[in-house]
């Protein structure tokens, strides 16, 4: 797989309104997003935005990030391969990932996802990102699966792959376990 980032001034204003936008689900859901100084999801002018993002936008960050990426990605190129080429769905051929100082993680299909360079674990965030990606439309949207057990799903792969351990041992779950009625229901026992 092909890793294309992408960060640029237009790039951060951008994902502080994809998060603007998702301020309801994001609230609901109890999800912590990073956003310029000044703002949270609650304000209610967000007019000057744009200046903020440009007085904290750091090329030197963003670099760094794409580089750490980009060599974990190398160094466990093989593992990472290994599982991607054994799941039943299609896999992007090229993954763009925009890097950000805000929001989250999330992912849009058919191949990008965005990361916060800040997150404690940022390699493990992207390839959460990209499974995320890979399984929406052929399991999330075919069986109309609710977000926590989209997220149960995900990291399902985390704890059962072999390939994955070995290149994320320290992985987080999201929450509870993928329950086996919800494993049945997609097909994955």
């Amino acid at each position: 797989m092909k890793l294309k980032f992408i960060y640029t001034v237009d790039s951060e204003l951008k994902i502080v309104e994809e998060k603007i936008r998702a301020r309801d689900f994001l609230l609901k859901n109890n999800y912590e997003v990073g956003m310029p100084k000044g703002y949270t999801l609650n304000s209610k002018d967000f007019s000057k935005v744009r200046e903020q993002i440009e007085k904290e936008y750091d090329e030197e960050k963003m670099e760094g990030a794409r580089k750490y990426i980009s060599n974990k990605w190398h160094k466990y190129e093989i593992e990472l391969d290994n599982f991607l080429g054994k799941i039943p769905y299609k896999v992007p051929n090229t993954l763009l990932i925009t890097l950000s100082q805000y929001g989250g993680g999330s992912y849009w299909v058919p191949n990008r996802i965005d990361v916060n360079v800040n997150h404690k674990n940022l390699f493990s965030g992207i390839f959460h990102e990209l499974i995320h990606l890979i399984i929406e439309e052929p399991v999330i949207e075919k069986f109309k699966i609710s977000h926590w057990d989209k997220e149960s799903l995900v990291d399902y792969f985390f704890v059962n792959d072999k390939n994955l351990k070995k290149v994320f041992p320290d992985y987080e779950c999201e929450g509870e376990p993928a329950s086996k009625e919800l494993l049945k229901k997609v097909g994955w026992i």
